[in-house]
């Protein structure tokens, strides 16, 4: 199924292979039967029109270097079959990191203006005493 429109620059026949490259792509990444079903996986419309024109983009690009007489370079490594999967995870456990992070800083903060924790000094907050001292 072609998701996004073809461009201009692109003959028929060419962005049926592009279509057929990013089908290809996501099946290897979800398995053939969910390939097909990869909008229930979070694939969606977005995501597919991204992948087929990032494909265009390179075509173009290893045309134009075989044209100018140069050897293509090779696509850079992504991590395996399961490097998409893995950037995704290891965003998820950085996002998920700085929120705790951030509820136990507002949970210590909380409990040190209750009195039940000591107050933490730190370098950009100077101690209660000084507070005091310093002239306002």
């Amino acid at each position: 199924v072609a998701v996004r429109a073809r461009p201009r620059d692109c003959p028929e026949e060419v962005w049926e292979r592009v279509v057929e490259a990013e089908r290809i792509s996501r099946e290897k990444k979800f398995g053939s039967m969910l390939g097909s079903l990869g909008t229930a996986l979070g694939v969606d419309k977005g995501t597919i029109e991204a992948n087929q024109e990032r494909i265009w983009e390179e075509m173009k690009r290893r045309k134009a270097s075989l044209e100018a007489g140069e050897a293509p370079s090779p696509e850079p490594s992504r991590g395996g079959p399961f490097g998409g999967l893995q950037a995704a995870w290891k965003k998820l456990y950085e996002e998920a990191d700085a929120m705790g992070y951030a509820q136990a800083v507002a949970l210590s903060s909380k409990l040190e203006n209750q009195g039940l924790l000591p107050r933490v000094v730190t370098k950009d907050a100077p101690p209660e005493d000084e507070k005091a001292k310093a002239p306002t």
